[in-house]
Order: structure tokens, then C-alpha cells, then sequence
């Protein structure tokens, strides 16, 4: 993994990604991915939740002491 830092101002930043995988034959092959990930404040994580129809997201710690959100469909919608 590769992480690219954003231009100042930016609210997104690029990834690249090498994956390899074994095949059944013991064979690897190599892949490349490129990810645009985001850079917001939580209100902006908030708010996309509740426009795609979730219920307000549970943040949780991860053992590596990252923040990970969580949500489930609103059932009130």
C-alpha cells in the first residue's frame, strides 16, 4: 500500500494497492489497484448515512486504535 498526500485543500487522496494472490497451482499473480479515498469531518460521515437511509452510525475503536463506523438500515424509513 501506498498512500499519496493531498494537495492542500484536498478532501480526497490517492492509494495504490499491490495484491498478490496465490492460485490453486501454487502460481502468484500480481494486481494493482488504485483507491480515491476521503478526508472529511465526522459530521460529513454523519450526514451521508443519513442521506443513503441509515440509523445515526456506532463509532467504534479497532484493536489498532483506529475509529471505524458502523451503521444499520433506519427502520423508521
Amino acid at each position: 500500500e501506498w498512500t499519496h498526500a493531498p494537495a492542500d485543500a484536498a478532501t480526497t487522496y490517492q492509494v495504490d494497492y499491490a495484491i498478490v494472490t496465490r492460485e490453486a497451482d501454487g502460481s502468484t499473480r500480481v494486481f494493482h489497484d488504485t483507491h480515491t479515498e476521503g478526508i472529511f469531518p465526522r459530521s460529513a460521515w454523519r450526514d451521508a448515512f443519513a442521506r443513503a437511509g441509515f440509523a445515526p452510525p456506532e463509532v467504534r475503536v479497532d484493536p489498532w486504535s483506529r475509529e471505524a463506523f458502523s451503521a444499520r438500515a433506519d427502520a423508521a424509513r
